[in-house]
């Protein structure tokens, strides 16, 4: 865990700006969107990045997109990860995406934890059934 580097936060400067050119308080953007002030802050000052949600939700607020407002991820917000690469022992299922295939498309967000240590022991097929709903936008039961 402390391979993760220590950055100063950037200040969000359009993401203030696009606010203040609205006539907009941080409690109003807040409000529309439905977060809190306290949130809207800490992203206008670069403490925390908005979740892809969030992300979203600003965007059609302002009517610009996250680069535009300084939301997008960039290479700094990509935490340093263990190796979780299969082990010598253990052979990827066929016709499912491996682990590499997965972490060349999937989107890092401060917003969702690292993955464990250690694995779950006995629950690899519930665990690719979320994963497959998940990235398949659909709703679980």
């Amino acid at each position: 865990m402390n391979n993760i580097p220590i950055t100063e936060p950037q200040p969000r400067l359009r993401l203030t700006e696009a606010r203040i050119a609205r006539s907009l308080s941080q409690q109003e953007v807040a409000e529309q969107i439905g977060s809190t002030h306290v949130n809207v802050s800490r992203w206008e000052r670069g403490i925390t990045r908005p979740n892809p949600y969030f992300r979203r939700k600003l965007c059609q607020l302002f009517g610009r997109t996250t680069e535009e407002l300084d939301l997008a991820p960039s290479s700094s917000d990509t935490p340093v990860r263990a190796n979780v690469e299969p082990e010598e022992n253990e052979v990827a299922p066929q016709n499912e995406t491996t682990t590499s295939e997965v972490q060349s498309t999937v989107i890092i967000d401060s917003a969702i934890p690292l993955l464990p240590a250690i694995r779950l022991v006995g629950r690899d097929d519930e665990l690719a059934d979320i994963k497959k709903r998940l990235f398949a936008g659909e709703m679980l039961p």
